[in-house]
Protein backbone atom coordinates (compact mmCIF):
# COMPACT_ATOMS: atom_id res chain seq x y z
CA UNK A 1 0.00 0.00 0.00
CA UNK A 2 2.58 2.41 1.00
CA UNK A 3 4.20 4.40 -1.74
CA UNK A 4 6.85 5.98 0.41
CA UNK A 5 10.43 5.48 -0.54
CA UNK A 6 12.85 5.03 2.35
CA UNK A 7 15.82 7.72 1.84
CA UNK A 8 18.50 8.16 3.98
CA UNK A 9 21.81 10.54 2.95
CA UNK A 10 23.80 7.47 2.77
CA UNK A 11 21.90 6.06 0.32
CA UNK A 12 20.53 8.52 -1.82
CA UNK A 13 20.05 7.05 -5.81
CA UNK A 14 21.65 9.43 -8.79
CA UNK A 15 18.03 8.82 -10.71
CA UNK A 16 14.32 8.32 -9.48
CA UNK A 17 11.49 8.32 -11.62
CA UNK A 18 7.83 8.65 -9.61
CA UNK A 19 4.89 7.84 -12.21
CA UNK A 20 1.23 7.60 -12.21
CA UNK A 21 -1.88 9.36 -11.24
CA UNK A 22 -1.29 9.91 -7.92
CA UNK A 23 0.71 13.43 -6.82
CA UNK A 24 0.66 12.61 -3.00
CA UNK A 25 3.40 10.17 -3.09
CA UNK A 26 5.56 11.85 -5.80
CA UNK A 27 5.29 14.80 -4.09
CA UNK A 28 6.33 13.08 -0.53
CA UNK A 29 9.25 11.42 -1.72
CA UNK A 30 10.32 14.24 -3.75
CA UNK A 31 10.33 16.38 -0.38
CA UNK A 32 12.15 14.00 1.40
CA UNK A 33 14.66 13.38 -1.12
CA UNK A 34 15.22 17.63 -0.93
CA UNK A 35 15.30 16.74 2.78
CA UNK A 36 18.24 14.25 2.86
CA UNK A 37 20.26 16.33 -0.09
CA UNK A 38 20.40 19.73 1.93
CA UNK A 39 19.98 17.99 5.34
CA UNK A 40 23.51 19.81 6.16
CA UNK A 41 23.28 22.47 4.28
CA UNK A 42 20.49 24.35 4.08
CA UNK A 43 21.66 27.90 3.10
CA UNK A 44 23.16 26.61 -0.23
CA UNK A 45 19.82 25.01 -1.75
CA UNK A 46 19.05 27.78 -3.79
CA UNK A 47 21.80 27.41 -5.80
CA UNK A 48 22.12 23.81 -6.12
CA UNK A 49 18.55 22.82 -6.74
CA UNK A 50 16.33 22.90 -10.47
CA UNK A 51 12.50 22.39 -10.27
CA UNK A 52 11.88 22.15 -14.26
CA UNK A 53 8.14 21.86 -15.62
CA UNK A 54 6.04 22.37 -18.38
CA UNK A 55 7.78 25.68 -19.94
CA UNK A 56 11.31 23.71 -20.19
CA UNK A 57 14.04 23.69 -23.05
CA UNK A 58 15.93 20.98 -23.70
CA UNK A 59 18.80 22.74 -23.50
CA UNK A 60 18.06 24.34 -20.13
CA UNK A 61 17.34 21.18 -18.49
CA UNK A 62 20.73 19.34 -19.90
CA UNK A 63 22.81 22.33 -18.56
CA UNK A 64 21.12 21.93 -15.41
CA UNK A 65 22.03 17.61 -15.17
CA UNK A 66 25.53 19.09 -16.14
CA UNK A 67 25.81 22.07 -13.53
CA UNK A 68 28.40 21.43 -10.86
CA UNK A 69 27.41 21.88 -7.13
CA UNK A 70 28.21 25.32 -5.40
CA UNK A 71 29.26 24.55 -1.98
CA UNK A 72 27.28 21.76 -1.57
CA UNK A 73 28.16 17.78 -2.30
CA UNK A 74 24.87 17.44 -4.47
CA UNK A 75 23.13 19.10 -7.11
CA UNK A 76 19.23 18.16 -6.93
CA UNK A 77 17.29 18.41 -10.41
CA UNK A 78 13.56 18.04 -10.45
CA UNK A 79 11.52 17.57 -14.14
CA UNK A 80 7.94 17.85 -13.55
CA UNK A 81 5.50 17.11 -15.91
CA UNK A 82 6.90 17.89 -18.99
CA UNK A 83 5.72 14.84 -21.34
CA UNK A 84 8.29 12.92 -21.96
CA UNK A 85 5.75 9.77 -21.59
CA UNK A 86 3.05 11.17 -23.31
CA UNK A 87 1.77 8.78 -25.86
CA UNK A 88 1.73 11.91 -28.70
CA UNK A 89 4.43 14.07 -27.65
CA UNK A 90 5.66 17.17 -29.22
CA UNK A 91 8.85 17.99 -30.89
CA UNK A 92 10.31 19.55 -27.99
CA UNK A 93 9.61 16.48 -25.42
CA UNK A 94 10.87 14.41 -28.20
CA UNK A 95 14.23 16.64 -28.34
CA UNK A 96 13.85 16.09 -24.34
CA UNK A 97 13.70 12.47 -24.05
CA UNK A 98 16.36 12.36 -26.31
CA UNK A 99 18.91 14.68 -24.41
CA UNK A 100 17.84 12.82 -21.05
CA UNK A 101 18.70 9.76 -22.86
CA UNK A 102 21.93 10.55 -23.55
CA UNK A 103 22.62 11.90 -20.35
CA UNK A 104 21.37 8.93 -18.58
CA UNK A 105 24.37 6.94 -20.80
CA UNK A 106 26.84 9.12 -18.98
CA UNK A 107 25.10 10.62 -15.81
CA UNK A 108 26.72 13.40 -13.72
CA UNK A 109 27.99 11.85 -10.24
CA UNK A 110 27.78 14.90 -8.33
CA UNK A 111 23.84 15.23 -9.96
CA UNK A 112 20.43 13.31 -8.40
CA UNK A 113 18.10 13.70 -11.05
CA UNK A 114 14.03 13.35 -10.61
CA UNK A 115 11.70 12.91 -13.47
CA UNK A 116 8.17 12.52 -12.09
CA UNK A 117 5.03 12.39 -14.63
CA UNK A 118 1.57 11.93 -14.60
CA UNK A 119 1.35 11.12 -17.81
CA UNK A 120 2.78 7.88 -19.04
CA UNK A 121 1.86 6.03 -21.81
CA UNK A 122 3.09 3.01 -21.82
CA UNK A 123 5.97 3.86 -19.31
CA UNK A 124 7.41 0.35 -19.15
CA UNK A 125 8.55 -0.38 -22.72
CA UNK A 126 10.09 3.70 -22.45
CA UNK A 127 13.87 3.22 -22.64
CA UNK A 128 14.11 6.18 -19.69
CA UNK A 129 11.83 3.80 -17.82
CA UNK A 130 14.45 1.16 -18.50
CA UNK A 131 17.45 2.97 -17.88
CA UNK A 132 16.17 4.33 -14.73
CA UNK A 133 14.90 0.71 -13.24
CA UNK A 134 18.18 -0.58 -13.79
CA UNK A 135 20.06 1.98 -12.57
CA UNK A 136 18.69 4.10 -10.29
CA UNK A 137 14.78 3.90 -8.63
CA UNK A 138 11.47 3.93 -10.49
CA UNK A 139 8.28 4.16 -8.22
CA UNK A 140 4.56 3.78 -9.80
CA UNK A 141 2.89 6.34 -7.77
CA UNK A 142 -0.81 5.36 -8.53
CA UNK A 143 -4.01 5.88 -6.31
CA UNK A 144 -4.79 3.59 -3.51
CA UNK A 145 -7.97 1.47 -3.67
CA UNK A 146 -10.49 2.27 -1.54
CA UNK A 147 -9.69 -0.11 1.40
CA UNK A 148 -6.20 0.92 1.46
CA UNK A 149 -7.17 4.27 2.17
CA UNK A 150 -9.29 3.37 5.25
CA UNK A 151 -6.05 1.33 6.13
CA UNK A 152 -3.93 4.09 5.31
CA UNK A 153 -6.44 6.93 7.32
CA UNK A 154 -5.72 4.56 10.42
CA UNK A 155 -2.13 4.35 10.26
CA UNK A 156 -2.19 8.09 10.80
CA UNK A 157 -3.48 7.88 13.87
CA UNK A 158 -1.96 4.51 14.99
CA UNK A 159 1.65 6.65 14.06
CA UNK A 160 0.80 8.90 16.95
CA UNK A 161 -0.81 5.85 19.37
CA UNK A 162 -4.61 7.00 18.67
CA UNK A 163 -7.42 4.59 17.93
CA UNK A 164 -9.63 5.37 15.57
CA UNK A 165 -13.17 3.55 14.50
CA UNK A 166 -14.76 2.68 11.28
CA UNK A 167 -17.03 5.12 11.77
CA UNK A 168 -14.74 8.26 12.19
CA UNK A 169 -13.01 6.76 9.08
CA UNK A 170 -16.53 6.67 7.18
CA UNK A 171 -16.79 10.34 8.05
CA UNK A 172 -13.61 11.40 6.89
CA UNK A 173 -13.86 9.51 3.49
CA UNK A 174 -17.55 10.35 2.75
CA UNK A 175 -16.66 14.08 2.92
CA UNK A 176 -13.02 13.86 1.16
CA UNK A 177 -13.36 10.79 -0.80
CA UNK A 178 -9.94 9.71 -1.82
CA UNK A 179 -7.94 12.62 -1.71
CA UNK A 180 -5.05 11.79 0.65
CA UNK A 181 -4.09 16.02 1.18
CA UNK A 182 -7.00 16.61 2.08
CA UNK A 183 -7.59 13.40 4.55
CA UNK A 184 -3.84 14.41 5.78
CA UNK A 185 -4.61 17.79 6.43
CA UNK A 186 -7.64 17.15 8.47
CA UNK A 187 -5.94 14.62 10.54
CA UNK A 188 -3.50 16.51 11.12
CA UNK A 189 -5.69 19.01 12.88
CA UNK A 190 -7.73 16.00 14.79
CA UNK A 191 -4.42 14.70 16.19
CA UNK A 192 -3.50 18.29 17.38
CA UNK A 193 -6.95 19.31 18.65
CA UNK A 194 -7.52 16.20 21.06
CA UNK A 195 -3.70 16.37 22.21
CA UNK A 196 -2.85 13.75 24.74
CA UNK A 197 -6.03 11.60 24.64
CA UNK A 198 -5.51 8.53 23.01
CA UNK A 199 -9.26 7.85 21.03
CA UNK A 200 -11.13 10.22 18.41
CA UNK A 201 -14.90 11.08 18.77
CA UNK A 202 -16.86 12.07 16.34
CA UNK A 203 -17.23 15.59 18.21
CA UNK A 204 -13.62 16.19 17.93
CA UNK A 205 -14.15 15.63 14.18
CA UNK A 206 -17.04 18.08 14.30
CA UNK A 207 -14.98 20.67 16.21
CA UNK A 208 -11.90 21.17 13.85
CA UNK A 209 -12.71 19.62 10.28
CA UNK A 210 -15.10 22.24 7.68
CA UNK A 211 -15.85 20.27 4.55
CA UNK A 212 -16.53 22.53 1.90
CA UNK A 213 -19.72 21.84 0.08
CA UNK A 214 -18.37 20.39 -3.39
CA UNK A 215 -20.95 21.94 -5.16
CA UNK A 216 -19.46 25.41 -4.28
CA UNK A 217 -15.57 23.95 -5.62
CA UNK A 218 -17.11 22.80 -8.87
CA UNK A 219 -18.58 26.39 -9.34
CA UNK A 220 -15.51 28.37 -8.09
CA UNK A 221 -13.24 25.92 -11.15
CA UNK A 222 -16.36 26.92 -13.62
CA UNK A 223 -16.06 30.15 -13.29
CA UNK A 224 -12.25 30.37 -13.46
CA UNK A 225 -12.55 28.24 -16.61
CA UNK A 226 -14.48 30.06 -18.09
CA UNK A 227 -12.50 33.37 -17.03
CA UNK A 228 -15.38 34.81 -15.02
CA UNK A 229 -12.75 36.09 -12.62
CA UNK A 230 -15.41 38.62 -10.98
CA UNK A 231 -17.94 35.70 -10.05
CA UNK A 232 -14.92 32.83 -8.94
CA UNK A 233 -13.75 35.55 -6.82
CA UNK A 234 -17.41 36.40 -5.39
CA UNK A 235 -17.88 32.36 -4.63
CA UNK A 236 -14.57 32.59 -3.17
CA UNK A 237 -16.10 35.11 -0.71
CA UNK A 238 -19.42 33.43 0.25
CA UNK A 239 -17.40 30.20 1.17
CA UNK A 240 -15.19 32.26 3.61
CA UNK A 241 -18.34 34.06 4.62
CA UNK A 242 -19.88 30.65 5.18
CA UNK A 243 -16.99 29.77 7.60
CA UNK A 244 -14.59 27.83 5.29
CA UNK A 245 -11.33 29.28 6.53
CA UNK A 246 -8.89 30.31 3.40
CA UNK A 247 -6.47 27.94 3.97
CA UNK A 248 -8.73 24.90 3.62
CA UNK A 249 -10.39 26.76 0.35
CA UNK A 250 -6.77 27.01 -1.04
CA UNK A 251 -6.25 23.37 0.04
CA UNK A 252 -9.65 22.49 -1.66
CA UNK A 253 -8.77 24.28 -4.93
CA UNK A 254 -5.75 22.76 -5.02
CA UNK A 255 -6.86 18.87 -4.45
CA UNK A 256 -9.72 19.47 -6.95
CA UNK A 257 -7.05 20.66 -10.05
CA UNK A 258 -5.25 17.87 -9.21
CA UNK A 259 -8.36 15.41 -9.31
CA UNK A 260 -9.46 17.24 -12.59
CA UNK A 261 -5.82 16.51 -13.98
CA UNK A 262 -6.01 12.76 -12.67
CA UNK A 263 -9.23 12.57 -14.59
CA UNK A 264 -8.95 14.41 -17.49
CA UNK A 265 -5.24 12.28 -17.82
CA UNK A 266 -7.15 8.90 -17.91
CA UNK A 267 -9.61 10.41 -20.18
CA UNK A 268 -6.76 11.36 -22.64
CA UNK A 269 -5.44 7.44 -22.40
CA UNK A 270 -9.05 5.92 -23.29
CA UNK A 271 -10.45 5.30 -19.76
CA UNK A 272 -13.93 5.56 -19.82
CA UNK A 273 -16.09 6.56 -16.72
CA UNK A 274 -16.64 3.46 -15.15
CA UNK A 275 -12.78 2.68 -15.16
CA UNK A 276 -12.20 5.84 -14.01
CA UNK A 277 -14.48 5.51 -11.28
CA UNK A 278 -13.01 1.54 -10.22
CA UNK A 279 -9.90 3.80 -10.24
CA UNK A 280 -10.92 6.92 -8.30
CA UNK A 281 -13.21 5.59 -6.43
CA UNK A 282 -15.24 9.02 -6.55
CA UNK A 283 -19.24 9.45 -5.73
CA UNK A 284 -21.28 9.13 -9.53
CA UNK A 285 -21.90 13.09 -9.20
CA UNK A 286 -18.74 14.14 -7.81
CA UNK A 287 -16.99 12.14 -10.93
CA UNK A 288 -19.81 12.96 -13.40
CA UNK A 289 -19.32 16.95 -13.13
CA UNK A 290 -15.37 16.11 -12.83
CA UNK A 291 -15.20 14.99 -16.31
CA UNK A 292 -17.31 17.63 -17.80
CA UNK A 293 -14.86 19.98 -15.96
CA UNK A 294 -11.62 18.41 -17.11
CA UNK A 295 -12.87 17.77 -20.62
CA UNK A 296 -12.62 21.72 -20.61
CA UNK A 297 -8.90 21.97 -20.22
CA UNK A 298 -6.09 20.72 -22.08
CA UNK A 299 -3.23 18.50 -19.52
CA UNK A 300 -0.82 21.68 -20.01
CA UNK A 301 -3.62 23.81 -18.82
CA UNK A 302 -4.05 22.34 -15.75
CA UNK A 303 -0.50 21.56 -14.75
CA UNK A 304 0.25 25.30 -15.14
CA UNK A 305 -2.40 26.15 -13.04
CA UNK A 306 -1.12 23.91 -10.09
CA UNK A 307 2.04 25.70 -11.07
CA UNK A 308 0.58 29.16 -10.01
CA UNK A 309 -1.02 27.28 -6.98
CA UNK A 310 2.17 26.28 -5.59
CA UNK A 311 3.73 29.47 -6.33
CA UNK A 312 1.45 31.08 -4.31
CA UNK A 313 1.31 28.09 -1.58
CA UNK A 314 4.17 29.68 0.59
CA UNK A 315 3.35 33.03 0.63
CA UNK A 316 -0.35 32.45 1.62
CA UNK A 317 0.44 29.78 4.75
CA UNK A 318 3.34 32.25 6.29
CA UNK A 319 1.17 35.11 5.92
CA UNK A 320 3.31 37.14 3.21
CA UNK A 321 0.00 37.62 1.61
CA UNK A 322 -3.52 38.00 3.23
CA UNK A 323 -5.71 35.08 2.62
CA UNK A 324 -8.16 35.80 0.77
CA UNK A 325 -6.32 38.74 -1.32
CA UNK A 326 -3.60 36.18 -1.99
CA UNK A 327 -6.65 34.30 -3.06
CA UNK A 328 -7.87 36.85 -5.81
CA UNK A 329 -4.56 37.01 -6.95
CA UNK A 330 -4.30 33.48 -7.74
CA UNK A 331 -7.20 33.16 -9.25
CA UNK A 332 -6.93 36.22 -11.62
CA UNK A 333 -3.30 34.86 -12.53
CA UNK A 334 -5.25 31.64 -13.61
CA UNK A 335 -7.47 33.62 -16.36
CA UNK A 336 -4.41 34.33 -18.05
CA UNK A 337 -3.73 30.53 -18.92
CA UNK A 338 -7.04 30.14 -19.93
Amino acid sequence: MDKEIKVKKSNLSNLYLFYGEERYWTEKNIKKIHKAVFADNDEMKEYNYDLIGADFTPMKVLEALQGLPFMSEKRLVVLNNTGVFKKTPTKKEKELSDVIINYLENPNPQTIFIIAEVDCHNIRSNKIFKMIDKEGVALQCSSLKPYEVRSWIEKQFQNHHIKVTGGIIDTLVNNLNNDLYALENEIKKIISYIGDKDNVTINDVNAVCTFVNTDNIFGLIDNIANGKTDEAIKTLHTMNQNGSHYLLIYSMIVNHFRLLTKVLDLLERGYTSKNINSKLKLHPYRLEKAIKQASRFTLKKLLKKLEILARYEGKIKQGKLEGIKGLEMVIVEMKETN
